[in-house]
């Protein structure tokens, strides 16, 4: 267990690297309620299960805090490196492009940005093969959202259609593989909209790289509607699942597996948008129109 003191607003990252244990976890709270845990992570999450990372992460109050350390399996003698620094956060918006360097005081930078629920962002990341990196996106609660090694061209992480559930700011890290590699980065942040059922019949392909999909409608209270999925390519529905919300409610959810047409009935309750996210977590390549039909 160690201590340490903070103000609020401080940014802080800790990251806790063994060579023997694996299965590693940080959770941190404040010092006078230990049992609520205020962020934490679990390296059985990860690539690499010896690490772990928490970070960029703003203290909500002046005080003193604990972070807890620890191993899920049992090795004895094992060393651990535990490392607290309080960070820099540059402020993104959409649209964005910026330069991140590298190099033996700087393995990793860190990014914020203001989202809305619903919003659909993609993160590229062009080394241009100068440094190998790997970056997290961290949701409001500082908890790992979504993460990326080498999903870009080259050795460069990427991530491609990730759907942000709440409205609130985010956090990005990029940081090297190798600490103490010297090397440039550029980094852009984009936002998608929704595809629209109003204009017609949308397609969308999920695969190991864009593993969701997010379209919309405009609905009218009271409205019985249809929206079916319908495969085009690929054998069947990988295990899909679909969420129909408006207005931050759930309306109708769908899991389903070996499909190749599923059709969704349901009575729109308010005047507004309804979103439908589309997402599978399987390997593979499906391409799926999606239509609306409006009870006359």
């Amino acid at each position: 267990v160690y201590r340490f003191s903070g103000e609020a607003g401080d940014v802080i990252s800790f990251s806790l690297n063994s060579m023997t244990a694996g299965g590693v976890y940080i959770q941190i709270a404040a010092a006078d309620t230990p049992d609520l845990i205020l962020v934490s992570d679990d390296s059985t999450y990860h690539a690499n299960i010896n690490n772990a990372f928490v970070g960029p992460f703003e203290l909500p109050r002046t005080g003193e805090y604990i972070v807890t350390v620890g191993a899920y399996i049992d090795v004895e003698d094992a060393a651990y490196t535990a490392r607290l620094e309080r960070v820099e956060l540059a402020t993104l918006n959409f649209g964005d492009s910026v330069e991140t360097h590298f190099d033996a005081d700087t393995s990793a930078n860190y990014f914020s940005f203001v989202a809305d629920a619903g919003d659909v962002i993609t993160v590229t990341v062009d080394s241009g093969g100068d440094i190998d990196t790997a970056l997290v996106l961290l949701n409001t609660s500082g908890q790992i959202w979504a993460e990326d090694d080498d999903g870009g061209p080259g050795l460069d992480p990427e991530l491609f259609n990730i759907v942000l559930e709440e409205g609130g700011t985010y956090y990005l890290r990029l940081y090297s593989n190798a600490a103490g590699d010297v090397g440039t980065a550029t980094l852009t942040l984009t936002r998608r909209g929704a595809l629209s059922l109003d204009e017609g019949v949308q397609q969308v392909e999920l695969s190991d790289k864009t593993g969701n999909a997010v379209l919309a409608f405009s609905g009218n209270a009271g409205e019985n509607v249809r929206v079916t999925f319908s495969l085009v390519e690929g054998a069947t529905f990988s295990e899909p699942n679909i969420v129909v919300t408006q207005n931050g409610n759930t309306l109708v959810t769908s899991t389903t597996s070996g499909a190749s047409r599923i059709a969704l009935d349901f009575t729109v309750p308010a005047d507004g948008e309804v979103r439908l996210t589309l997402s599978s977590f399987t390997s593979g390549t499906a391409v799926i129109d999606v239509s609306l039909e409006r009870e006359p």
